[in-house]
Order: C-alpha cells, then sequence, then structure tokens
C-alpha cells in the first residue's frame, strides 16, 4: 500500500497543476489507498483520507462513495450524529442503494439505536425485502435484542439456511460494514 500511494503521488507530480483536482477518481484513488496505508499512523490515515474525499466532492458533488464515505469517517471519529444524517441524506436521494442502507442499519445498531436501525432496514424498497443481506441484517437487529423473534425468527433463520455460501459472503460483508 505504501508503493501504491508512492507511484499515486509520483503520477500526481507529473501532471501539469490543477488538472486531477478535477478528476473525482483520482481523489477517491488516493483516499482508498491512505485508508490502507499502515505505514501512517491512524489519525493521519483518517485525515488524508478525509481531505481526498472532500476533494472527490470538489470534483464530484453528486459522488455517493465520496458522501458516503465522509459519513463513514464522521462516524469512525464518534460524530455519530454527522455521520447518521450523511447517510441518512444520501438514503433520502436513492432509497435503493442498499449499501448505504446497511452501513446506516450497522452505525445504529452498535449505537443501541436498535428502533431507529429497524425502521431503516423495514424502509427498504419491497423488492430488497427479501435480499440475503436484509435477512441476515434482521437477524442481527433479533440477536441484538436477545430475541430469537419467534415465528419471524425461524422464517429468517430457515431462509438463511439455504444458501450457506451466500450465508459466509454476507456474514463476511456484514462485518466489513460494522
Amino acid at each position: 500500500s505504501e508503493e501504491a500511494l508512492g507511484a499515486l503521488e509520483a503520477i500526481a507530480e507529473d501532471v501539469p497543476a490543477g488538472r486531477l483536482a478535477k478528476v473525482a477518481w483520482f481523489h477517491r484513488l488516493r483516499a482508498r489507498l491512505v485508508q490502507g496505508a499502515n505505514h501512517l499512523p491512524p489519525e493521519e490515515r483518517r485525515s488524508e483520507a478525509k481531505r481526498a474525499y472532500e476533494s472527490t466532492l470538489l470534483a464530484d458533488p453528486e459522488s455517493v462513495e465520496g458522501r458516503r464515505a465522509l459519513a463513514q469517517l464522521d462516524l469512525a471519529e464518534e460524530r455519530t450524529i454527522e455521520g447518521t444524517l450523511g447517510l441518512e441524506a444520501l438514503l433520502e436521494a436513492e432509497p435503493r442503494d442498499l449499501l448505504t442502507r446497511l452501513r446506516l442499519v450497522a452505525a445504529l445498531r452498535g449505537k443501541g439505536w436498535l428502533h431507529a436501525a429497524e425502521q431503516t432496514l423495514a424502509a427498504a424498497p419491497q423488492e430488497q425485502q427479501g435480499l440475503l443481506p436484509i435477512v441476515m441484517t434482521q437477524l442481527a437487529l433479533l440477536e441484538s435484542r436477545g430475541e430469537d423473534g419467534g415465528a419471524e425468527g425461524e422464517r429468517l433463520r430457515q431462509a438463511t439456511r439455504l444458501r450457506p455460501f451466500e450465508v459466509h459472503v454476507v456474514r463476511c460483508f456484514m462485518h466489513l460494514l460494522a
């Protein structure tokens, strides 16, 4: 990651001044590389990533990835209200954005705001309600409440037993969201 970040910085030095300021993908790539740059102290990684995502939004104010990442950084820095409001604004603009919905639910669940998490999940479009990530998240919310969910919980557990490999993939994905 250190080498990739160095290579990206070298490219930036070779490009005429100001040209990359308008290229959102460059800033997104830089942010991702900085976030994975284990040679940097965590605080520096966060601040550099935040600066890169802010540059992404300057180049492309509608960048969902940039807006989502800034909200996630707010959450990571314990600015819960700012982070959840950022994710909620993204969902309001695009209700079918499953990744943002799941990240918001994970953040709410992590804070113990289970009712808000359940409402956010229930507001998913009807065509998403049976998707495995939604079902797994519903089960996780039941477990957070210390409940088995009765017949509904059993139905959800049964739905997850049908596709073991998918369950594994979704659990890994949900772990990344948390």
